[in-house]
């Protein structure tokens, strides 16, 4: 699966592979089992009750409908298959009980980010003080799987106490500033001081030690580099833009998910809406000074989508998904000493920005 995921995403912009190739492949892959055994695959459903909620988001999707019926699909296909093709991953690993230890497990997504990692700092392309990856597929996928590699160097580097791990988190540090994705920035400290206190008060472990000596240094190194000034400028603009003095796709997002939710508070406006009123509930001012607007084919927010397009039962499902979600997390990092808790809450968070 994560080769699939990765070629794909390489060869992407020679247009060689498909977009979402690789989520199809694992679906395809998962049909021809479901046909066989589908009361098994509901079953592995319905062993955990985040994966329940998010089977229900993935049928409110699909059942309440709005827009046109092209833009009903664009979104379906944007933020339905993938939301499929995890609860087959999780019909898989619950049938074939995969045994592989975490340390393993983490090895492996370390060794597959490695080269897209570098990729991405050697052969990016650079403009407005950050970079966008050669491969042409936006920074905020790859700013999440940088943060994902940050937050496992930083566990193996302290809790297995192996200095080798700082190496990725050297070229995944690097790379989150390269991008200057400020949501995923703010997640991943937000997701870092949360588990870092809980990890230093919960444990006897010292604070004043060798990793926390050269994750200093590797601290103050990366923010003297001169990219980093591109990140400045980035949280730079959040001022300006709540001082309106100047104009964020964002900004017009989010006016457009209050308007729409006050108007229908209960469903929304359903699957496709967003992309059917976007414009219309945005000024012909914003839209002649942001003309890259006009681009936007969802809100890159999932709770923001959610809102727009179903509501507060769209919310109340998501937001019991993200408890379930948590706590479940949260109880498996406390029981295998694991840094899932971290990797769940950065994924948490990082949703409401992308």
């Amino acid at each position: 699966i994560t080769i699939i995921c990765i070629t794909e995403t390489i060869y992407r912009k020679q247009n060689y592979i498909p977009y979402l190739f690789s989520f199809y492949s694992i679906i395809a892959f998962s049909f021809y089992h479901f046909l066989l055994k589908p009361k098994k695959f509901f079953n592995s459903i319905k062993m955990k009750s985040f994966i329940s909620y998010m089977g229900l988001l993935l049928l409110l999707m699909i059942v309440n409908k709005g827009g046109s019926t092209n833009n009903y699909l664009v979104t379906l296909r944007l933020l339905g298959i993938p939301i499929l093709a995890i609860l087959c991953i999780t019909y898989f690993i619950s049938i074939n009980k995969i045994k592989i230890s975490f340390e393993k497990m983490f090895n492996y997504m370390l060794l597959f980010l490695g080269p897209l990692l570098s990729n991405l700092i050697f052969f990016g392309d650079f403009f407005g003080g950050r970079i966008w990856p050669p491969w042409d597929d936006g920074t905020g996928p790859v700013a999440g799987l940088a943060a994902i590699s940050i937050i496992i160097s930083v566990y193996m580097l302290w809790k297995k106490n192996q200095f080798l791990y700082l190496i990725p988190l050297y070229f995944s540090s690097v790379s989150i500033i390269f991008l200057a994705s400020r949501g995923a920035i703010i997640a991943l400290l937000i997701s870092l001081i949360i588990s870092g206190l809980y990890f230093l008060l919960g444990k006897n472990y010292r604070l004043l030690s060798k990793q926390t000596l050269l994750f200093m240094i590797l601290i103050v190194y990366l923010s003297n580099m001169k990219i980093a000034d591109g990140i400045k400028e980035r949280f730079d603009d959040i001022g300006y833009i709540l001082a309106s003095e100047k104009r964020s796709s964002r900004m017009f997002v989010l006016i457009s998910t209050y308007d729409a939710y006050i108007e229908r508070p209960l469903y929304g406006g359903g699957t496709g809406s967003f992309l059917s009123e976007y414009l219309s509930r945005t000024s012909e001012f914003d839209i002649n000074i942001r003309r890259h607007g006009l681009g936007l084919i969802d809100a890159h927010s999932f709770i923001l989508q959610n809102i727009f397009e179903h509501g507060l039962i769209g919310v109340v499902i998501t937001g019991f998904f993200f408890f379930h979600l948590i706590t479940t997390a949260f109880n498996h990092a406390r029981v295998y000493n694991v840094p899932t808790f971290s990797l769940i809450l950065f994924i948490v968070l990082y949703s409401f920005t992308t």
